[in-house]
């Protein structure tokens, strides 16, 4: 590869030639895909909030019911600024997509938690869940006795319910 071909090797060029369809057209033209690209950066005007609620609330939450709250540091690695060969843009769209995706998955860790606590129950299956969501792998089935579920709570929930470590204890 030329030293010029390596300059111009942006993951937007790279990415436009992967995706490009022979005799595809926009429908909108060159205009549709900029509108494509508001729209999806639009999206941080909701994900901002989103964390920021989610980092406010979910201490309080995890302290209310003495479960060790979740921090949202395993979800994010904002590392790809450290590429050498992608231009500035490019490094700000993958930390763009690191930041929404962390935060998706950290709101999902505690979606998960939440209802591991209140609702233990499996989802009736239809050819639309094929997929199964592994953190409900221990649920308690669709249909269930109140002695199963009893015994869920006095048996497999108090197993991993952690309480909070008081200020004391951090000292």
């Amino acid at each position: 590869m030329k030293d010029s071909e390596k300059e111009d090797a942006s993951l937007a060029k790279c990415l436009s030639k992967m995706h490009s369809n022979p005799g595809y057209e926009h429908p909108f033209g060159e205009v549709g895909r900029h509108l494509g690209i508001v729209i999806l950066l639009s999206l941080i005007i909701v994900i901002i909030p989103m964390f920021l609620v989610t980092w406010f609330l979910s201490p309080i939450y995890f302290w209310l019911y003495r479960q060790k709250c979740i921090s949202p540091k395993p979800f994010f690695n904002f590392d790809r600024h450290k590429l050498k060969n992608i231009s500035f843009w490019d490094k700000l769209a993958c930390e763009y997509c690191e930041f929404t995706n962390g935060t998706l998955q950290w709101m999902l860790a505690i979606t998960n938690e939440i209802e591991r606590r209140w609702c233990p129950v499996k989802n009736q299956c239809n050819p639309h869940c094929s997929k199964p969501k592994a953190w409900r792998e221990d649920y308690l089935e669709f249909k269930h006795s109140q002695e199963e579920r009893l015994d869920y709570y006095e048996n497999e929930y108090e197993k991993t319910l952690k309480k909070i470590p008081s200020s004391a204890d951090d000292n």
